[in-house]
């Protein structure tokens, strides 16, 4: 069964990555103020055309003193990410409250569109941006390797829980691990009213993961019959 655990070892991750912005601290201030322009300024006019410059200038520092956090703007923009992704984890917890493990499959397919659809950056990242991907492809191979197999062992068991006996096939296992791994490509869709029509991002969230869920659980015979 899943462990509270697997959530507090990615918020502890996370944190670690975001560093002090506790404003009760000088370090912790200005770390967050050039966080808060730096996020700002990706989300709005991308991350090619911003500078270090202006986002010591947006921040109210001095450019030099943005190397004493920060030593490039990619590490500016990870921890931008990691810092919306550690406000969304309270999204995450409620895959834990689940009262069956169907539940808290639905629940992580809930949480997994709400947090990206909720966070600019994120949601820009896992949509194809150009600027965004290659900072990404620049990153430690090990670390995306490890996040990525963190991302697997969690989604396996939580699919494992949710399934049962008789045990999925390994293909039948593998195909329902890519929808789930998909959801949060599909996020950003979420936020267009074309997309949800007249639909609340919260609704429509709430119909799509029962959808999703249910059908992730049900098996079939060969003839497509239940």
């Amino acid at each position: 069964m899943l462990s509270y655990e697997t959530l507090k070892s990615a918020h502890d991750r996370l944190s670690e990555m975001v560093g002090d912005i506790d404003p009760a601290s000088p370090r912790g201030k200005t770390r967050k103020r050039l966080l808060d322009a730096a996020a700002d300024l990706f989300v709005t006019q991308g991350y090619r055309k911003t500078g270090i410059d202006e986002i010591a200038r947006k921040a109210g520092i001095g450019k030099g003193s943005v190397y004493l956090h920060f030593a490039t703007k990619a590490e500016l923009l990870v921890a931008a990410a990691a810092r919306e992704k550690l406000r969304s984890l309270a999204l995450a917890a409620e895959v834990y409250s689940g009262a069956t493990p169907q539940d808290r499959l639905r629940g992580w397919v809930r949480a997994s569109l709400l947090m990206v659809a909720a966070s600019p950056l994120i949601a820009r990242l896992v949509d194809g941006d150009e600027e965004f991907a290659s900072v990404l492809a620049d990153l430690d191979p090990a670390v995306r390797s490890e996040a990525i197999s963190n991302r697997d062992e969690f989604l396996g068991r939580l699919l494992d829980d949710a399934v049962g006996s008789p045990a999925l096939t390994a293909a039948e296992r593998h195909e329902r691990m890519v929808v789930l791994a998909a959801m949060a490509h599909l996020a950003p869709r979420v936020r267009h009213t074309d997309v949800r029509q007249d639909l609340s991002v919260e609704r429509f969230v709430d119909v799509f993961s029962k959808i999703v869920a249910d059908g992730l659980v049900t098996r079939h015979s060969p003839n497509g019959a239940k």
